[in-house]
Order: structure tokens, then sequence, then C-alpha cells
């Protein structure tokens, strides 16, 4: 008999970090005047989404869209790299990166798997050594269009995404932890072996 594959699958936002990367993103690529407008403008949609009028998928791209459309994916990545280093550390929390660092010494597989985009999430990732598993983003002639290509990576498609990244092993040879914080990750939470639901929130911000 063949041990178990670990694998160790952690949510960011909320998870790993104190507050939503996505935003702030937003607010380092458009600085802060132009942030704190289009959250003006665009309160409505969230307003709309909280009311069942609109999915998520929908109001996330009206912020795709005003803050990102029309940039190339090149610079997005170039912008995603400063933002890792200068910004992100900022966000994390210790105690998730503490956690993250055990498994990698254990020789588990660590996956970071996520509903924000790879344009901010890519580096720090691959500077961590995790796999990426990210909200995809859709690419025109190297364009970003401010759309979502596929699904949002959340609920029930985080571990359809899983599951397609773990292929072709089965399912019996491997033991999954999963490491999460809300709504949007309850579906990959059952469906692992170890459930960890906001492990890291006695991690206080500074």
């Amino acid at each position: 008999m063949h041990s178990p594959q670990v694998i160790a699958v952690f949510d960011f936002d909320g998870t790993l970090t104190y507050r939503d990367s996505m935003l702030a993103f937003f607010r380092f690529v458009a600085g802060k005047r132009r942030y704190y407008l289009g959250m003006l403008l665009l309160a409505p949609w969230v307003l709309a989404y909280q009311l069942g009028l609109c999915s998520r998928k929908f109001a996330k791209q009206r912020f795709l869209r005003f803050f990102l459309k029309g940039k190339s994916e090149e610079a997005l990545y170039q912008l995603g790299q400063s933002f890792s280093v200068l910004i992100l550390p900022h966000l994390l929390r210790p105690q998730g990166l503490a956690r993250i660092q055990w498994h990698q010494q254990q020789g588990h597989r660590c996956v970071l798997l996520t509903a924000s985009l790879p344009f901010w999430t890519r580096a720090w990732a691959e500077a961590r050594g995790l796999q990426l598993i990210a909200t995809r983003p859709e690419i025109r002639q190297g364009i970003f269009t401010g759309c979502i290509r596929g699904k949002n990576c959340r609920g029930k498609e985080k571990v359809r995404r899983l599951q397609l990244a773990l292929q072709p092993t089965p399912r019996h040879l491997l033991y999954l932890h999963a490491y999460g914080d809300s709504q949007g990750d309850k579906a990959l939470l059952a469906w692992a072996d170890q459930a960890h639901w906001k492990p890291f929130e006695a991690d206080s911000c500074m």
C-alpha cells in the first residue's frame, strides 16, 4: 500500500490575509483618488449583489472593468510583482505563513486556491513555492478585457478546479487539508479530509 499524498490547500482572502487583496490591488494600481471615486461609483453594484439582483461574478466584473480593463497582461503582472513585494506583506497573517512553511517542511504539496485573479497573486504564490489555482482573466491580443474567463473560482468551482489540477491521481490516494474562512470555501472544506475553518483569526492585525 502506498501512503497517500498530502495536499494542503489554502484560500487567500480572509484566510491568509487580513482583508481583501483585490481592493488593495485596485488602490495600488489606481491611486488613492481614483480608487475612492471608483468605490463610490460602483457602490450600487455592491448593493445590487447584496439584494440578489445580480451575481457575484457580474458585480466583480464591474470592478475589474473600472480599475483594470484595457491594461496589458504584461503590465498587470508587472504591477502584481510590485504589489507582492510592497503591499501584500502588510496584509498577510503570520500564523498562516507559518502553517504553509510547516506543510512544506513535511514535504506536502501546497496549493493557493483563490477567487482572486493571478495578476496580483501569481508572483507571491511562486515566491512561496505554492501552486496557484485562481479565477482566470479574459485576455484578447494581450489586453485584459475586464471579464472573467469561465466561472469565478469559489464554491463548487473551487472543488472542480482542484480536482482537475490533481489529476490523474485518484482521490483515495490523496489526503487533503483545506483552509478557508467564507461561504465560498465550504464546498472545498466538505471535500477535504481535514477542514480548517478560520484557523488564523486569532492572528490579529497589528
